[in-house]
């Protein structure tokens, strides 16, 4: 009965007992080509990512009292959302400066990644699985993200459209 109590810990998981306070969804996503590496995209509805295009994303959380946040990621079979290519499908989510910018980000424009907050695993039935994605909250100023295959060379990729019913794709959630 011990060891079970102790599977949060090992996997990195809150206590059940926490409270979702507020769910954010991203309000800018920019996708950047390494084959159009000056073009601007501006902001789109949808994820890309794949070997030669890899996705911004920024948040807005709000101020309040969340202790801490995670990411979230979804994929419903009743929403739209494609994968192709070869497995492992894996792709890492990094902070970024947050100086993302709608108007001139390109693949040769951009904020570099500043370290590794969480890595997504993604099966083909739609099934995922998270490794990290538990960090402190931004509250009030910009949360940015930059999403790219984990082995960049990989030959495969996943595009999803962004929506709240049915959750289909990644949110900033804050607990108490």
């Amino acid at each position: 009965m011990r060891a079970l109590a102790l599977c949060p810990l090992l996997f990195g998981l809150r206590s059940l007992a926490d409270t979702l306070i507020s769910r954010n969804f991203p309000h800018l996503i920019i996708p950047v080509s390494r084959l159009e590496p000056d073009r601007v995209f501006n902001t789109q509805e949808e994820f890309d990512i794949e070997r030669d295009v890899w996705t911004e994303m920024s948040f807005d959380p709000p101020v309040n009292g969340a202790t801490w946040c995670a990411f979230h990621f979804e994929l419903s079979l009743d929403a739209p959302w494609w994968l192709w290519g070869y497995a492992p499908y894996t792709f890492n989510i990094s902070s970024i400066t947050p100086t993302m910018n709608k108007d001139t980000d390109t693949w040769n424009n951009r904020p570099q990644p500043i370290e590794l907050v969480a890595s997504i695993e993604i099966f083909p039935d739609g099934n995922t699985t998270m490794y990290g994605g538990i960090f402190g909250c931004k509250k009030g100023e910009p949360a940015q993200f930059l999403l790219q295959p984990s082995a960049p060379e990989a030959n495969w990729g996943i595009r999803w459209f962004e929506l709240d019913a049915p959750l289909n794709g990644i949110t900033y959630d804050m607990y108490v």
